[in-house]
């Protein structure tokens, strides 16, 4: 039987993992960005579609000494 505490641990391992995620990303994206990788090579690099991560390369490229932490709080405002 599915409880509502039950329901809402699971909708905070979601949250939790969906963050985890774009963390990961934003982390490999600032790598690639710091190796003068272009948008397009940057995303078929880490597979995933260019309209997906293009806020994330703007917010890092238009601050480059942002931390990972500081770029995910602008992305997600």
């Amino acid at each position: 039987m599915c409880t509502i505490l039950d329901t809402a641990i699971n909708k905070g391992i979601a949250q939790g993992i969906a963050q985890g995620v774009a963390r990961e990303i934003i982390i490999l994206v600032q790598k690639k960005i710091k190796k003068n990788k272009p948008l397009a090579q940057i995303a078929d690099e880490i597979e995933e579609e260019e309209n997906m991560i293009q806020p994330i390369y703007q917010v890092v490229k238009d601050n480059p000494e942002a931390t990972t932490e500081e770029i995910y709080q602008m992305i997600n405002k």
